[in-house]
């Protein structure tokens, strides 16, 4: 993880940026000054993030492969030709959580969302293929839900594609779930944004067939949605179950889910589940 912040800030944004001094309180993170002058006696270090107000200087570490993160001050508006993605308008807005995202999405690193008792809860990673592969092989498993790619490129090119726009755009997304004494994944579980529910997010949720029947899914989703709840802008989640689906159907009426109604959906059947998140 990171540990060193390099900043560069123009003579006239310094007052803004005073609580750097403040940040660089924080155990185990070390601010240090990038000064242009001396850029051929710095070399980067790989647990290092670049934070500058200087769209040149933040666009040549950005190419270099350095973590960059940009402040950009009042109503200014630069366009980057790399395509810098996380910019800060205060100081309040670089926190540890932050610089931590910031970090993970140049290296590709999956972020660590929340744990509970017996497992922690993780965005995906390519290495993550051949398991869920294990997983969707069961017959049961893909009798009520959609399967992967046939072609393991196909599905490869789709994980990818969606650590680099689903989980930056949205801050969440459809989640591994790890159990903690194996280091193993066990299923899948999390949130997706439909244009049929302007209003709330879709709870999914896929335990491997090996680990049903042991509460691993309760478990995790009720932590999630609780997670939801504190941290995520929506009002609602839903569920929905193909009617044959007995179990998922318990499980949404245990979490507190209640029956809205049927709906067709590619030619399928499902019922609808809801529930108040606020």
């Amino acid at each position: 993880m990171f540990r060193y912040v390099y900043y560069y800030l123009e003579k006239q944004n310094r007052v803004q940026i005073v609580g750097l001094s403040a940040l660089a309180e924080w155990d185990g993170i070390t601010f240090i000054e990038f000064l242009p002058e001396k850029m051929g006696e710095i070399e980067f270090p790989d647990e290092a993030i670049f934070l500058s107000d200087n769209i040149k200087q933040a666009e040549e570490k950005k190419r270099e492969g350095i973590p960059v993160t940009f402040f950009e001050l009042g109503e200014t508006c630069y366009d980057s030709e790399i395509g810098i993605r996380y910019i800060f308008k205060t100081v309040e807005a670089v926190t540890r959580e932050y610089l931590t995202e910031v970090y993970c999405r140049e290296h590709r690193i999956p972020m660590e969302i929340l744990e509970t008792r017996r497992c922690k809860v993780r965005e995906i990673d390519e290495r993550d293929l051949e398991r869920l592969y294990e997983i969707y092989a069961v017959p049961q498993i893909t009798q009520y839900m959609e399967p992967l790619f046939a072609n393991r490129q196909d599905e490869l090119d789709y994980i990818r594609t969606y650590i680099d726009t689903i989980y930056p755009l949205y801050g969440f997304g459809m989640w591994v779930i790890v159990e903690k004494a194996s280091n193993r994944v066990i299923g899948r579980a999390g949130f997706e944004v439909k244009d049929d529910y302007p209003d709330g997010i879709e709870l999914g949720f896929i335990i491997a067939e090996e680990y049903q029947r042991q509460g691993f899914a309760y478990e995790v989703c009720s932590t999630i949605l609780r997670f939801a709840r504190e941290k995520l802008d929506y009002e609602f989640a839903y569920s929905e179950v193909i009617p044959e689906n007995s179990a998922s159907i318990r499980l949404c009426e245990k979490l507190g889910f209640t029956f809205r109604g049927k709906k067709l959906l590619e030619g399928k059947i499902y019922f609808e589940y809801g529930k108040c998140l606020k």
